[in-house]
């Protein structure tokens, strides 16, 4: 199954192609005679391990629950080679949010039973929410899973709240640049994007780079925000990246941040 294809109306980005349009379509009918995606913790409250998710065999469609795995297969093979795609019109008036939510919970799932794992995909609900909540700095979340797909759905109109990047090989080089940072700090966080590295390590991340304790906390970070990338996104864009290659956030948006800004599923690509 080819489920993305380039935007003709706007160059640089991708969309849904046909076929991934039809399923979506197809799962908007089929979802009202099923329950809404299961919220579950998969290991007693270890951090970042809350999923949604659904099996596909609730369906009665045949067809339908195979064209799910060929989604899921699909998305584990796509890839561009800079590590990043933006999409923009994946939530329109073809596509619902209902049918997103739907779709992105059994992929999940799919992904999750053909590797026996289930943390080789997560579709988490995002953190703090509220009108005082806004800036998300720049991180890798640096999960097991290093794919992350993010899509954007209540968001503010005004162009506040523009999407952050910055490729990990020039953020390794304004770590060496920073001559605040001691050496063994700038080790352990190079370390952190080794493959062999395993858990999580996004706590580890943000006490490095973000910790105020730290000496080079204000070297670094302005090194940072004067070399990010940013983009305003709005609703039915986003982006799929490698998290071990680039670094992503936000700044605030106005009004702070609802809980379902955005559908953010993570998993373990397939080479």
């Amino acid at each position: 199954m080819r489920i993305f294809q380039p935007f003709e109306d706007k160059p640089g980005f991708w969309t849904w192609s046909a076929e991934a349009r039809l399923l979506l379509t197809a799962l908007d009918d089929a979802v009202v005679r099923l329950p809404e995606p299961q919220l579950v913790n998969l290991s007693g409250g270890i951090p970042f391990d809350h999923t949604y998710t659904l099996d596909p065999g609730m369906l009665s469609d045949a067809i339908l629950r195979s064209r799910l795995d060929e989604f899921a297969a699909a998305l584990r093979q796509f890839h561009t080679d800079s590590g990043r795609t933006m999409f923009s019109g994946l939530l329109d008036k073809g596509v619902s949010s209902q049918a997103l939510h739907y779709l992105l919970a059994f992929t999940r799932h799919c992904i999750a039973v053909g590797e026996h794992d289930s943390f080789a995909a997560l579709y988490a609900p995002l953190g703090k929410t509220g009108p005082d909540v806004g800036e998300f700095r720049l991180h890798a979340d640096l999960y097991d899973s290093r794919s992350l797909l993010n899509i954007f759905d209540h968001v503010a109109t005004d162009g506040t709240g523009e999407s952050t990047f910055l490729p990990v090989s020039d953020f390794f080089e304004i770590l060496d640049q920073t001559s605040s940072m001691d050496e063994s700090a700038r080790d352990q966080i190079k370390a952190l994007f080794s493959p062999t590295t395993r858990g999580d390590r996004f706590m580890d991340f943000k006490q490095l780079v973000h910790g105020e304790q730290n000496p080079w906390y204000e070297d670094l970070w302005n090194a940072m925000s004067a070399t990010q990338e940013t983009m305003p996104l709005v609703r039915g864009q986003g982006y799929l990246l490698d998290d071990r290659l680039w670094l992503h956030g936000r700044t605030a948006p106005s009004g702070g941040v609802p809980a379902w800004r955005s559908h953010r599923l993570t998993f373990r690509p397939r080479n």
